[in-house]
């Protein structure tokens, strides 16, 4: 198998990248201590020396109990003090995954919170700036809003100037009478009068006469086997083909060098053939057999009870009176009575018909009696139109012109607009 010079890095002088062939650090010459990390590059050759091959398949190293030096494994005392092996420990030999191959010195670590660029809300960080960077977006926000309701873009206005055209109002009465009718049913009301009552049948209940004896021939399908029928069809199957070596990982033989560890696994490969078998072929029979059944029979027995037929009172619509009319003020209809009527309901409607000063279209606004009365014709408003609903109604300094003129933004508006004077600027 494959054999690979690792590296190490000297604790002593921070020193990176040291051949694993080096027992001691070539910058501080300080020995290789036990328990030191060997990692492999990404770009580490295939060994084929036969002198560092033979390092390699030699052993884990022994580190000096006296001295703390390496040492190879064939040699039987320290190369540094002279003191004999005995039972000094060895470096540890560790299998390692491919993914998991240690590929520099560090050992792993995680990022602790409240670390730079750790994170912890509310401190120094990601977490802090996060924080600062939303109140500033914020500010934005209501700065830009601030600026388009003082100063709303040009053709972006959703106000039109309008006039109060005309008014109208609506009030209504319904008056019903009463008349005294004919009814008739299966109970007799309390407020009725009563004409007549008799028994007669309400309904017919069905009861069980008797049993008969019927005979009746009942056709019967199935399907019957009829001999069989050739086919083919196309089978797939895997079918195991031998055995793949591949490297899986590599061995830290504890002596600075690392050696591939293969893993095998089987191959397969899917195979397509051809095979004819025999599908069952089926055939519909029908056959009549007699059934002999007993059948209930039913007779319709009469149920009776009252009926009644008798006169009672109903109020019936009569009259509605209609009272209408412009800017004058509501009244109600005048109401007299004719026999015996009364009053049912009474209704009223109020609406404004304003238009746009500009284009001429007129929106008719329904509304409470209340907040009609204060409109007058030619009064100047602003409309906010909406698709699908009732423009809402402003006062007319609600237009973006009469607003920047009160901020001494612009010119002064057209009369037609109704804007209000500005309010008196202290000298």
């Amino acid at each position: 198998m494959a054999i690979r010079e690792g590296r190490w890095d000297c604790p002593s002088c921070a020193s990176t990248g040291i051949f694993g062939r080096h027992l001691e650090c070539p910058a501080c010459g300080k020995p290789r201590p036990a328990g030191v990390r060997f990692y492999l590059s990404d770009d580490a050759p295939v060994l084929v020396d036969p002198q560092r091959l033979a390092e390699a398949r030699a052993g884990a190293d022994w580190v000096c109990a006296h001295c703390g030096g390496s040492n190879r494994a064939p040699l039987p005392g320290c190369g540094g003090c002279g003191a004999p092996r005995g039972n000094c420990a060895t470096q540890r030999v560790t299998d390692y995954a491919s993914s998991e191959v240690p590929r520099s010195g560090a050992a792993p670590r995680t990022l602790a919170a409240g670390a730079p660029g750790g994170g912890a809300p509310g401190k120094s960080g990601a977490g802090g700036c996060f924080r600062f960077g939303c109140l500033g977006l914020l500010a934005l926000m209501v700065m830009g809003n601030l600026v388009t309701l003082l100063f709303p873009p040009v053709g972006g206005e959703d106000l039109v100037a309008a006039v109060v055209a005309e008014k109208s109002w609506l009030r209504t009465v319904a008056l019903e009478e009463r008349h005294v009718v004919t009814r008739d049913g299966w109970e007799l009301p309390d407020s009725a009068r009563l004409v007549r009552r008799e028994r007669r049948v309400q309904r017919y209940d069905q009861v069980l006469d008797r049993y008969e004896t019927v005979s009746r021939r009942v056709a019967v399908t199935e399907q019957v086997p009829d001999g069989t029928e050739t086919r083919t069809r196309t089978v797939s199957e895997r079918v195991r083909t031998g055995t793949r070596s591949y490297v899986c990982g590599q061995r830290d033989l504890g002596n600075g060098y690392f050696e591939d560890v293969r893993c095998t696994e089987p191959e397969y490969e899917t195979r397509t053939r051809t095979e004819r078998y025999e599908e069952p072929r089926y055939r519909t029979e029908t056959r009549y057999e007699t059934v002999t059944e007993r059948e209930p029979v039913y007779r319709n027995v009469p149920v009776r009870a009252m009926h009644y037929t008798y006169r009672i009172p109903e109020w019936r619509p009569s009259r509605r009176l209609e009272e209408r009319g412009g800017s004058t003020e509501p009244s109600w209809p005048v109401v007299r009575m004719k026999g015996a009527e009364r009053e049912v309901e009474r209704t009223q409607r109020y609406e404004v018909v304003f238009r746009e000063t500009g284009g001429g279209r007129r929106h008719t606004v329904p509304m409470p009696h209340g907040r009609w009365g204060r409109f007058r014709p030619g009064d100047r408003v602003a409309l906010r139109l909406a698709s699908g609903s009732e423009p809402a109604i402003l006062p007319a300094d609600s237009l973006s012109s009469c607003r920047r003129w009160h901020l001494g933004k612009g010119k002064p508006p057209p009369d037609s607009l109704g804007c209000s004077p500005p309010p008196a600027r202290a000298p």
